[in-house]
């Protein structure tokens, strides 16, 4: 018996190292992995954001310019005098107009009035300078003489490319030529720098180099041109693959990534490419760092485990057996216990649920009977009560539904919107809140989720009875806010912010709210609200939900409150 006691113990402890270095290496691979596949999305992520800011940036200008253009060209004066061929009035009426977009834009490079020939009546920027004709080349001006609509679009001019904007101007319906407005793409490549300290550069097409570019030997990536920017492109130019959205650069032991940006002109093709690059070094000795953490880390448990495995398991071999049937016993007590505990909780949970529409209905009625005695009962009066009697009765049995669903496995997920989802919450309390003369303020977005609404909606009502709850301690003005958004931050999360200015919860037991059983009131509280609202959102949302104290401002006052989070993961509940 000894002799088949040890060779058991010797067999169990060669399968528990085994399964161990087996586990350790998943777990390492998965950790390698997992390091590997966040960084690469953190890089991705910096790509996208440069190319949405760009693009976002790219429209804000395109709209600021003409709604700024179609001011100033509105003027029939201008229109006159530019008609007219004065071009002394023009230049006074625009001057200031012009003064004006300089200074709020220092890459406000090119205002120009030509005629419908393409030559300059008027360069504002340079008003000495006009009567030169147009060269082929430029086109935007060309097609918006000819098309008599403006356009928009990167191009290769006297200035080097610029961003323009070609208006024609009219008077009287007769077009009198065009107005091109040029901004530097630096305006908005300011702006990227400021978001991620990026290094930059230009390449413009090889067949706009004799449109105003000089003489000098300008270096070439196929068929692009390099026309200026930081002196790491200009260097390495062999490394740069211009046709790519994105690749690396190295340079004097560092890496970067470089974002390609096409630069279109008014026709939607490529005008230029502006490279954009950002050092990636410190997310490469992130990866090393972590992944040699991690592998001492599993070597470390490994050891550790084995260690422990020796010491105990001798020890261990020799309980199971008395332990066994023990541990069995105990684990049908458990079982019973805990099936009987989330009754109670239900129970509870409904019964809390229950006391705001049962006090509703009761008041209800008995405003029915107190304003029928005293003749003062309208018909309208009648049907509003009866309609709030018949929602809070709805809302008790879909009370117990709710529940009654929630300790099953076959609920049904559906579509619903956040929007939808405060406003049936809110006609359940409206009643309570305007009772206590509590002002409830909600931002909500569009927001489409897919889930268990009613659920969300009982959370909802948890929440703001709690408020409630602390708001009747406060004297003066009342308010809850309801904020709803997708976090700007993670995509991936939606947002739902509900506070007020009851002055916060204290320090000692803000940990302690969403703990089952806990009440700050007397007995008539149970605690099971903030309790179940926290189950609801982990394990129907996979959620998760916080309280902090904040302090904020309303109506140019100060106010202090609580702040309860809800925070959704967005795709996984939009899931279909």
């Amino acid at each position: 018996m000894r002799n088949r006691n040890k060779n058991i113990k010797r067999l169990l402890l060669i399968i528990s190292n085994l399964l161990i270095i087996i586990f350790g290496a998943i777990f390492y691979y998965y950790q390698y992995n997992l390091i590997k596949d966040n960084i690469i999305s953190d890089i991705e992520s910096q790509n996208t954001t440069l190319t949405k800011s760009f693009d976002l940036l790219l429209n804000k200008l395109k709209t600021d310019i003409s709604i700024k253009s179609d001011y100033i060209l509105s003027d029939e004066n201008l229109q006159k005098a530019f008609y007219e061929r004065n071009r002394e009035k023009l230049y006074n009426i625009v001057l200031k107009e012009y003064d004006q977009l300089v200074k709020e834009n220092k890459y406000f490079k090119i205002m120009t009035f030509r005629l419908n020939d393409g030559s300059a009546f008027l360069r504002v920027h340079k008003p000495e300078m006009y009567g030169d004709m147009l060269n082929k080349k430029r086109k935007i001006i060309l097609d918006t003489i000819s098309s008599h609509t403006r356009q928009y679009g990167f191009e290769v001019g006297k200035l080097k490319m610029t961003y323009r904007i070609v208006s024609p101007v009219f008077y009287k319906g007769e077009q009198a030529g065009v107005v091109e407005i040029g901004i530097e793409p630096e305006y908005i490549t300011e702006y990227l720098d400021q978001l991620q300290k990026i290094k930059k550069a230009l390449f413009i097409k090889e067949e706009t180099r004799s449109v105003s570019l000089d003489k000098t030997k300008l270096q070439s990536v196929d068929d692009f041109l390099f026309a200026r920017g930081d002196k790491i492109f200009e260097d390495n130019l062999e490394q740069i693959d211009i046709q790519s959205m994105s690749n690396k650069l190295y340079v004097n032991t560092i890496d970067y990534i470089v974002t390609t940006l096409d630069l279109k002109n008014h026709k939607g093709e490529t005008a230029a490419k502006l490279l954009m690059a950002y050092d990636i070094s410190k997310y490469d000795n992130k990866f090393y760092e972590l992944s040699r953490s991690s592998f001492i880390m599993v070597v470390v448990l490994i050891l550790v485990i084995t260690f422990i495995l020796n010491i105990g398991i001798n020890y261990f071999i020799g309980q199971i057996v008395r332990y066994y049937d023990e541990l069995m016993f105990q684990e049908k007590i458990v079982t019973k216990n805990t099936k009987l505990a989330a009754m109670g909780e239900m129970l509870e949970s409904i019964a809390h649920q229950w006391r705001q529409p049962l006090s509703i209905i009761s008041t209800s009625s008995t405003s029915v009977r107190l304003r029928r005695e005293r003749g003062t009962l309208s018909d309208e009066q009648l049907y509003d009560i009866c309609e709030t009697i018949t929602n809070n009765t709805k809302y008790l049995s879909q009370t117990i539904e709710d529940f009654r669903d929630f300790f099953k496995h076959d609920k049904e997920k559906a579509t619903f919107t956040i929007e939808d989802v405060f406003e049936k919450t809110i006609n359940l309390v409206l009643p309570k809140l305007k009772n206590k003369e509590i002002v409830i303020a909600d931002n909500i977005d569009d927001i489409e989720l897919y889930g268990y609404e009613n659920e969300l909606v009982q959370v909802l009502i948890n929440v703001i009875n709690n408020s409630m709850d602390e708001l009747i301690k406060v004297e003066g003005k009342r308010f809850i806010f309801v904020d709803a958004y997708i976090n700007c931050s993670d995509e991936d999360e939606v947002i739902i912010k509900i506070k007020d200015n009851a002055g916060g919860i204290p320090e000692n037991i803000i940990n302690k709210v969403f703990d089952s059983h806990f009440t700050t009131k007397d007995i008539t509280g149970t605690g099971i609200g903030l309790y179940m609202s926290q189950k609801i959102i982990l394990n129907s949302f996979n959620g998760f939900i916080e309280v902090k104290n904040v302090e904020f401002d309303h109506n140019m006052q100060s106010y202090k409150g609580a702040a309860f989070i809800i925070r959704l993961p967005y795709k996984l509940n939009t899931l279909s």
